[in-house]
Formats: C-alpha cells, sequence, structure tokens
C-alpha cells in the first residue's frame, strides 16, 4: 500500500468566467466548483486513478475541512486525518475563459499545535505496518511541524518501507537529513529551500550530485515546460513531454508522483514509471480541473514522453 502524508491541506474553490463584453463588475454565468487540494491528497487521488492501492493522511477544521473531507470521499481514495483547532485553508482559483489567464489565491498553512502534530504522527505510525511505499508530500504549515517529514522518514526506513519525499523549505532541508530513498522538488524549490540559483542543466546536475553524496539514492527535479531529470545510481535520465497546451502548473508535479508511486506498485521499473508520471502531469496541465482526469487520457500520452540518457 501507498500511504502518503499532507500536512498542509486546502480546499480549491475553482471559478471559470468569461470576460463581459460591456465590462460589468458582475460576472456570469460562473462556473464554480470545489476539489480537495495539498500536494499529498493529489498525488493519492492520481495514484488511485492509475490503480494504485491508497491511504492518504492529513487533518482537517471546521466547516472547510469538512468540505475537504467530502470531496476526498467523492474520489474514493481512503483518508484518515486528524482534526484541528483552526479551519482548513481555501484555494482561490479564477479562470478567464476568454483570455485564458488563470490566478491562484492560496491561503496561509493552519498553524497547528504541538498536540496536534503529535496525533498526525501517532496516527502515521499507526498506519505504517500495512504501508510499503511512503509518500511524504506537500509543505510544512508551521514551526512546529518542520520535522514531521524527518522524523517520518526515519520511522518509515526502519520498518521497511520505500520513502518519497516531495516537500520544499525548512521540512525538505529536514527531511534530507533522514536520506529517502527518493527525493522530487522542481528548480524554484531548489533556489527557495537551498538558496541555490539554477541557471541552467549543469545547475541542477551538480545539486542533484549533492543530494546522492548525502546517501539519496534517486532524484527526479522537474523544470516545467522543460521537462524534468531522473538521477539514479549513475545515470542521467532526461525526460520530455510533447507540446500541450497548458492552462495551469496547480497538482502537475502531484500528478507525476502518484502515477509514478502506482506504476513502481504495480512492478514498473524507475524510468517507465517516470515515463506514466509525466504523461499525468502533461494531462493534468491542460485541463481546469487539479489532478481530475481518466486513466485513458494518460495511457494515450504516455507513448509519446521521450526518455533520454545525458552523456
Amino acid at each position: 500500500m501507498i500511504l502518503t502524508v499532507t500536512l498542509n491541506p486546502c480546499v480549491h474553490h475553482i471559478l471559470a468566467h468569461e470576460e463581459p463584453e460591456n465590462g460589468q463588475v458582475v460576472r456570469k454565468p460562473v462556473r464554480s466548483f470545489f476539489q480537495p487540494g495539498g500536494k499529498g491528497l493529489n498525488a493519492a487521488r492520481v495514484a488511485a486513478t492509475m490503480g494504485g492501492e491508497i491511504l492518504a493522511l492529513t487533518t482537517w477544521g471546521d466547516v472547510e475541512g469538512s468540505l475537504l473531507l467530502r470531496e476526498m470521499a467523492f474520489s474514493g481514495v481512503p483518508v484518515r486525518a486528524v482534526e484541528v483547532s483552526r479551519p482548513t485553508r481555501i484555494s482561490t482559483c479564477i479562470y478567464d475563459m476568454t483570455t485564458g489567464s488563470f490566478m491562484e489565491l492560496l491561503e496561509a498553512g493552519v498553524e497547528l499545535s504541538r498536540e496536534e502534530v503529535d496525533a498526525l504522527f501517532d496516527l502515521f505510525l499507526e498506519s505504517l505496518p500495512r504501508a510499503d511505499t511512503v509518500a511524504l508530500s506537500g509543505s510544512s504549515p508551521c514551526r512546529n511541524a518542520d520535522d514531521f517529514f524527518q522524523k517520518a522518514a526515519v520511522a518509515a526506513r526502519e520498518a521497511g518501507c520505500r520513502v518519497v519525499v516531495d516537500t520544499y523549505g525548512a521540512s525538505l532541508v529536514n527531511a534530507v537529513k533522514a536520506t529517502p530513498h527518493m527525493i522530487k522538488l522542481n528548480t524554484q524549490e531548489i533556489r527557495s529551500s537551498f538558496g541555490i540559483e539554477i541557471r541552467g542543466e549543469e545547475d541542477v546536475f551538480s545539486f542533484a550530485a549533492s543530494l546522492k553524496e548525502q546517501g539519496i539514492g534517486e532524484v527526479l527535479v522537474t523544470d516545467g515546460d522543460r521537462g524534468a531529470y531522473l538521477f539514479q545510481e549513475k545515470e542521467i535520465i532526461r525526460i520530455r513531454v510533447p507540446p500541450i497546451r497548458s492552462l495551469h502548473a496547480i497538482g502537475s508535479g502531484d500528478a507525476m508522483l502518484g502515477a509514478l508511486l502506482a506504476r513502481l506498485q504495480k512492478g514498473d521499473n524507475l524510468m517507465e514509471a517516470c515515463r506514466w508520471g509525466a504523461a499525468a502531469g502533461a494531462v493534468n496541465a491542460g485541463r481546469l480541473e487539479v489532478c481530475t482526469f481518466s486513466r485513458t487520457l494518460v495511457e494515450a500520452l504516455q507513448p509519446l514522453v521521450s526518455m533520454e540518457a545525458v552523456t
């Protein structure tokens, strides 16, 4: 089973509208819907879509948190969650169908008490015996949770699980110390977490090498439209997807991780799993919904993803 942990969930409120010809302030009709959010919950939903066996752990609070759990129930992904004292944050996404512009307004993460963080960690330890893979995803909402992924990675490794980390900031810096099996991140997260400027491929290669020197066996770095790079053992693989019409980037990295984990669970090697992951990320970027698409779309795009060894 794949066990995902999301410390900083949100509810996406997605609004789509057309620009009125007369410049009126009131815009209608408006398409409006809710979706669960947070990197681990996004990845869990895609992994389930791709046939993976999943359990997602997270927090929830107040009416907004109830909405989060309701939307996750609609997705069919099993969730175990700790109730916290503050409302789950909202992500308001506004899409102008006339111009194609997209904007996300994301509230700050929920401040968790030490007792709430400990309750989630206890839930993690309770769920761990069922898992063979653990994905620790998303940002830390507060200082009390900055070491959560580090401690979780240590516990998961001791339990014999494959540990994948997809976070940033202090949470990532701490998690590296636990030497997870894989770290996934993008070039912007390299800059913000480690203060390293990424100007081109050589900077990506140098950064990945530094992680591998610390004992991390696999590094996956995504770079937007330029594709991704997989570093494993002594091999570097450049991953490219065909050009697509992109609406937004929200959740594309999560879609990649979710599909990748599901394919690993089915027995694919890491390179082949990354091919499926890249296809899922590209499919997500072309849709208004976040991490909500059919497996058929991924199956159609997967053969067009190129995997090339970097010499």
